[in-house]
């Protein structure tokens, strides 16, 4: 409904803001914030180009499709590694850690006659999310301490 629409969106229950007002400010329009919990952006690439073992892969990890707790699992083609990816994001990596679903990507590729290339983050994780994973066995690459959330804050201060 965008921001025409909002006005009336904010007399329905559940929709009335927490904090001011529950109509839009004349000139100033209306601020929505929100927050999610950690999230891990984590891809796994296998050394071959064949898209159907990517997606097999992905979709047998996916939680929606009752495989790992907190995983969304796409199969993609890497144009520019001439290979194929599992883009993941892990949306509750207290549930399902790094190194478990790099282990469950590992034993399916290999039943499937195929092996992982290497891995990578992509921006920063917690460090306590790295207390059960070994990078060089989950061939991280680029994997240093600036990967480290709590690292990046304490530089800031």
């Amino acid at each position: 409904g965008q921001f025409e629409c909002l006005l009336e969106r904010m007399t329905i229950e559940g929709w009335s803001p927490d904090v001011g007002p529950a109509k839009p400010h004349f000139s100033a329009g209306a601020m929505a914030i929100g927050a999610r919990s950690r999230l891990i952006a984590f891809n796994v690439y296998l050394a071959t180009r064949n898209l159907d073992i990517a997606q097999n892969i992905s979709s047998q990890i996916r939680a929606r499709n009752g495989g790992l707790t907190g995983v969304k699992a796409l199969g993609l083609f890497i144009e520019h590694r001439n290979q194929v990816q599992i883009s993941m994001n892990l949306t509750d990596p207290d549930a399902t850690s790094m190194r478990v679903v790099y282990e469950r990507i590992k034993y399916l590729a290999e039943s499937l006659g195929v092996k992982v290339d290497c891995s990578e983050l992509i921006g920063l994780v917690s460090e306590k999310d790295l207390t059960s994973i070994d990078a060089a066995q989950m061939k991280i690459i680029d994997f240093d301490e600036r990967r480290f959330l709590e690292k990046c804050l304490e530089e800031k201060d």
